[in-house]
This record gives structure tokens, C-alpha cells and sequence, in this order.
């Protein structure tokens, strides 16, 4: 699971240490780096399984900080795994864990991903007095760029 070791970012640290809400600390720790680099580097069965390494109360600040940042990075993985998973995780081994793992079933929202396949527009070119014309998509149909 865990090449690296995770360390909390300035911002989670007081996002924590100065919060007065658990409402406070998820918002702040949904917009957080490390976070957000936790719930794309890790399945919610490795955040899960993390929890069951560090289920004891936290002793540091620190330790404090990680659990949290932990359970706020299941929160952003699919609605099945956290409605999965969530109740695995000891959130009563730390202020307000019960609170924000409600607020993450509360925010969760199903998705289901499915690709399309497109046929992408082909960029034309035209050519004029020396320089060529490139007709590329954006978005909104045609943008002609020339280059020489």
C-alpha cells in the first residue's frame, strides 16, 4: 500500500489543530494536497486497511492529523466503497471521527463511470502564401491557427 511515508501538509495541520467544527476540518481536508494525493494513490481497501494498523487512540499531534486525513480521503472514493467501508474504521478513537465519517456517507454520492468512444474531429490544413492554416477543435466547433 504505502511506499512513502505520509506526512500531514502545513494546511492540514491547522486545518485541525485551530477547528471548532467537524464540518471545518472535512471541508478544509477535501481541499488539501496530501489528501487528495492519498485518495488518488490509494484504494479505499488501503485506507482501510491503513485504519487497522493505527486503530488505537492517537498520542501526537501528528497522529492526530493522519486519521483524519485518512478518513476525509475515503471520503472521496466511490459511494459504494465508503458506504463499504466506513463503518471498519475506528472513529471513536478520536474527537469528532464519528461526525466526519457521517458527513462522508451524507456526502457521498453514487457514480457510475462508463467510456465513450468519440471520432474526435481531424484538424484540416490549408495552405496560404508560405504559411499553413490549421482548422483545430475547440469545443465549439473550428479555431484557425497559422504557423509558418
Amino acid at each position: 500500500m504505502e511506499t512513502m511515508k505520509i506526512l500531514p501538509s502545513a494546511n492540514a495541520n491547522e486545518a485541525v489543530l485551530v477547528a471548532n467544527t467537524p464540518s471545518f476540518i472535512f471541508k478544509r481536508l477535501r481541499e488539501d494536497s496530501v489528501v487528495r494525493y492519498i485518495a488518488d494513490t490509494h484504494s479505499a481497501d488501503d485506507i482501510a486497511s491503513w485504519f487497522a494498523h493505527h486503530s488505537d487512540v492517537p498520542k501526537t499531534a501528528e497522529e492526530l492529523v493522519l486519521r483524519y486525513m485518512y478518513l476525509v480521503a475515503i471520503s472521496m472514493k466511490n459511494a459504494t466503497d465508503i458506504f463499504r467501508l466506513i463503518g471498519q474504521i475506528p472513529v471513536d478513537s478520536f474527537q469528532w471521527g464519528k461526525e466526519i465519517s457521517e458527513l462522508a456517507i451524507a456526502r457521498a454520492r453514487p457514480m457510475t463511470v462508463i467510456p465513450i468512444e468519440t471520432n474526435k474531429p481531424k484538424p484540416k490544413s490549408i495552405t496560404s502564401t508560405g504559411s499553413t492554416g490549421i482548422f483545430v477543435p475547440d469545443g465549439n466547433g473550428f479555431q484557425l491557427r497559422w504557423t509558418k
